[in-house]
């Protein structure tokens, strides 16, 4: 082999991925467990004179995988020697049953056994002999079907995360009225409601969210140290983008809102619109163009 093949078979490749690293108390016997349970495939291993592994890396599949024996005095320390772990691997397989059977098989303890999950996977647990947690997934083919899930009884909801943007700020005479308007009519959700420590009427922060995105802040006019309350009320305007706008107008109507503009199409969008007046006089139009 010439120098420059040499240099070639063992020039490190650039990381463009997170690699779990793996500090475990008897390595050599962690990589014979990987083999044998989840079928992995040594890549290499570097053994140090003292017999210890300083590091290894096995791949499972397209997955590559760190291992090392404990270096105490490098801050590398094994589960077992900690009392646990905080970590856990999540490992999608083709066949959760068979992978489940043989990781018991090679030793490893079963947490959880094979279920269909709510969320539409098939998952199981397992404890490698080493003190970490292996969650088996396998994924449907459907993939998560989010109504589905909210609408049965798990315990958990799904939520998307809030974006980066705008809040809206509104400012009013009565905020605990407001933001029971927006709660009930409307249909934010209460998030967050702070109420001023000698006087609980007045609200000095609020976060109400939208439910598909986006965040209200209602506060008490005149608070004195911002001066953003100290502005004249309801002469605020928003839009709020809704695939529902049908049921938030029908609940607008039945509050017996003033109406600016009744529900109907506009001129540049097919979908639904329309515009209310909240009590204290600020418009809220809703609608289901979202700008696309």
């Amino acid at each position: 082999m010439s120098a420059a093949t040499e240099q070639r078979s063992t020039q490190a490749q650039p990381v463009t991925a997170l690699v779990p690293y793996l500090t475990v108390h008897d390595a050599a016997a962690a990589l014979d467990f990987y083999a044998a349970a989840f079928g992995a495939s040594e890549v290499h291993r570097f053994v140090g004179d003292d017999g210890r592994i300083g590091h290894a890396e096995v791949a499972i599949g397209s997955v590559s995988i760190y291992v090392s024996d404990e270096h105490p005095e490098m801050g590398a320390v094994a589960p077992r020697s900690l009392g646990g772990t905080s970590a856990a691997m999540v490992l999608a397989v083709p066949s959760v049953d068979a992978v489940y059977a043989n990781a018991l098989a090679a030793g490893a303890e079963g947490l959880r056994p094979p279920n269909d999950e709510p969320h539409g996977d098939r998952m199981a647990t397992v404890l490698d002999p080493f003190g970490h947690r292996w969650n088996l997934s396998q994924p449907s083919v459907e993939g998560l079907d989010v109504d589905s899930y909210n609408a049965g009884d798990h315990g958990f909801e799904v939520r998307s995360p809030t974006q980066g943007g705008i809040w809206a700020g509104v400012v009013y005479e009565d905020a605990l009225d407001a933001i029971d308007l927006l709660v009930e009519v409307f249909g934010f959700e209460r998030r967050l409601v702070v109420p001023d420590e000698t006087d609980s009427s007045v609200i000095v922060h609020s976060q109400l969210s939208w439910p598909e995105g986006g965040i209200v802040s209602v506060t008490s006019v005149g608070l004195d140290h911002r001066r953003y309350n100290q502005r004249q009320t309801g002469n605020d305007s928003l839009y709020v983008i809704t695939a529902d706008p049908e049921g938030v107008w029908r609940r607008c109507v039945d509050a017996g809102l003033e109406v600016v503009n009744p529900i109907g199409t506009a001129s540049y969008d097919e979908g639904l619109v329309f515009s209310v007046r909240d009590r204290a006089g600020n418009i809220w139009s809703f609608g289901s163009y979202d700008g696309t």
